[in-house]
């Protein structure tokens, strides 16, 4: 289709030397021309993550989003020679040791490394008019009497959208009433209201809250965490089950979802979401053998010993073969 400014002359169309911005087809052809690019640098793609990039003696390591890179290598020197190539190929710019990625703050500190994201959170509550408001300790209270009267001027969807962003990359302690809140999008109550206001008074307290990583950790390990409840759906009567996995002391992976099969037990509840955990960990455990060629030891902690019995004998019970 012709752009504007140009006269149509009998069903005339445009044939595009290059994609523009905006076309459906713009983004894999972006893709593809910026793989064929690393490639030619010595580049090698990861088959666990299609992002990620690295050479042959894993001297520089690429991580991509989108447009939006971050490069560590084991110098200066080596970083720098790659971006000048990059320079000549794309227009760009670019930051020794970077403070923010992607809105994450990166902050290093002796033999530390801090991820949080204070900035977006003043953001967001500024745009819920939530930046005044008192904070409290917990992001949410069980048990609570709610208020069921329907509620659709409140900017119910955006406001957990917005707390899903945040919850998904720099605040695992949110993650459980953010999941709450998110079931409710349809047709949000005062009752779901107050809760999601909650998560906002939570966060006016612990804006500097960070995830942290030790360098004097074991770097060869995973502590994987993951437990459930049983039935507290009281619609579906299904569980919802959660996990955190940490590599050298922080959060690199946490999850908490209501799950999709029924169970009829708390040991089978935990053993679901031991499962859903360990798939996490196979993954983590092939990308960081890919990436640095060396594997990792695994500490999965349940606290459940019906579960740790079946895990460990299998589920060959009358009681247990179902699952």
């Amino acid at each position: 289709k012709l752009s504007e400014g140009f006269e149509e002359q009998n069903g005339t169309i445009c044939l595009l030397n290059k994609s523009l911005y905006g076309l459906k087809q713009a983004p894999i052809n972006w893709n593809k021309t910026l793989v064929d690019f690393l490639k030619e640098q010595g580049l090698n793609q990861l088959i666990t993550d299609r992002s990620v990039f690295k050479n042959d003696d894993n001297s520089l390591i690429l991580a991509i989003h989108v447009d939006d890179g971050l490069a560590i290598g084991d110098s200066s020197d080596i970083i720098l020679k790659f971006l000048q190539q990059l320079q000549k190929k794309f227009e760009i710019t670019y930051e020794e040791e970077p403070k923010v990625y992607l809105g994450i703050e990166l902050r290093n500190e002796e033999e530390n490394l801090f991820l949080s994201q204070p900035t977006y959170i003043d953001k967001v509550l500024r745009e819920f008019k939530m930046d005044t408001a008192k904070s409290v300790r917990t992001p949410s209270t069980p048990g609570s009497i709610e208020d069921l009267t329907p509620n659709k001027t409140y900017p119910f969807r955006e406001s957990v959208g917005s707390l899903l962003y945040l919850s998904n990359r720099t605040r695992p302690d949110i993650t459980f009433s953010v999941n709450q809140a998110s079931r409710k999008v349809e047709n949000p109550t005062e009752g779901d209201i107050l809760k999601v206001k909650r998560i906002f008074r939570y966060l006016q307290g612990t804006k500097d809250v960070a995830i942290k990583y030790s360098k004097g950790q074991d770097h060869l390990k995973l502590d994987a965490y993951c437990d459930s409840d049983f039935a507290n759906d009281e619609t579906t009567r299904r569980s919802t089950g959660g996990y955190i996995i940490l590599y050298c002391g922080g959060a690199i992976s946490w999850s908490t979802k209501r799950q999709t099969n029924i169970a009829t037990n708390t040991a089978e509840a935990e053993l679901i979401s031991a499962s859903e955990c360990v798939k996490e960990v196979l993954f983590l455990k092939y990308f960081f053998n890919e990436l640095t060629q060396e594997n990792l030891r695994v500490n999965l902690h349940i606290d459940n010993q019906s579960t740790i019995k079946m895990i460990e004998n299998g589920c060959n019970g009358k009681r247990s073969k179902h699952i």
